[in-house]
C-alpha cells in the first residue's frame, strides 16, 4: 500500500470502495476525449475498470494512484496518476499517465500530483526515464508536461485513433539526472 501525503492532497493506492468517486469523472466525455478509454456508461463500467487497475497495481504499485482530497467533511478521489513500465527492452523507462475530475481543473492539482509521483518514483524505484504521450490538441496536458521540465521529443503522426478520428500525439520525456536538476526535485 502506498500513501504519499502532501499539504493539498494524498496520493494513495486505490480500493474497490473508490468506484463511485472514480465514476464521477470517468463518465465525463470531455475528460476521456483524448484518453485511450471510453467514458463509463454506468458504475459497472467503473467497477470493471477498477478491477483491472487493482490487478495491475499488485505487480506495479505506482501504476495507478488515487489523488485524494481529504477535509474534515469528506475524503474523495478526484483523479489518478501513475507510472507504468512500457518497454521490455527498456526496463528503466516508465510511462506517465494522469486524469483529473473536471471540477478540479485549473487549480494546479494535476501539476502537483505529477511532480509528487515523479519525485517518489525517482527516489524509490530504479527508473532512469519517464515518458508521456498526449494528443496535440490536448493543450492542458502538454502544457503541464512542459511546465515540469519534460522535453518534447517529437510527434507521432496519426498515431492515436478514437471515435473515427486520427490524432497526432506529442512524445515527451525526462531523465532522472534532468529531474534532479529541476526546481521540482526534492533532492
Amino acid at each position: 500500500m502506498i500513501i504519499i501525503n502532501t499539504n493539498r492532497f494524498n496520493l494513495r493506492t486505490l480500493y474497490e470502495k473508490d468506484s463511485s468517486d472514480i465514476y464521477s469523472f470517468t463518465k465525463d466525455s470531455e475528460i476521456s476525449k483524448y484518453l485511450n478509454w471510453e467514458s463509463h456508461v454506468n458504475i459497472n463500467d467503473t467497477i470493471d475498470y477498477l478491477a483491472r487497475i487493482l490487478l495491475l497495481s499488485k505487480k506495479f504499485p505506482i501504476s495507478n494512484l488515487g489523488i485524494e482530497i481529504s477535509t474534515i467533511e469528506y475524503k474523495k478521489i478526484i483523479g489518478t496518476v501513475g507510472l507504468l513500465p512500457k518497454h521490455i527492452t527498456s526496463p528503466y523507462t516508465y510511462e506517465l499517465g494522469f486524469v483529473l475530475n473536471k471540477e478540479w481543473w485549473g487549480k494546479g492539482i494535476a501539476l502537483d500530483a505529477v511532480q509528487c509521483l515523479i519525485n517518489y518514483a525517482f527516489e524509490n524505484y530504479e527508473i532512469q526515464r519517464i515518458e508521456a504521450f498526449c494528443v496535440t490538441e490536448n493543450l492542458k496536458s502538454w502544457t503541464l508536461l512542459e511546465k515540469i521540465g519534460m522535453l518534447r521529443e517529437g510527434i507521432r503522426r496519426n498515431f492515436f485513433y478514437k471515435n473515427k478520428i486520427f490524432y497526432d500525439i506529442y512524445m515527451y520525456s525526462i531523465l532522472k539526472n534532468e529531474w534532479k536538476k529541476s526546481p521540482f526535485s526534492t533532492d
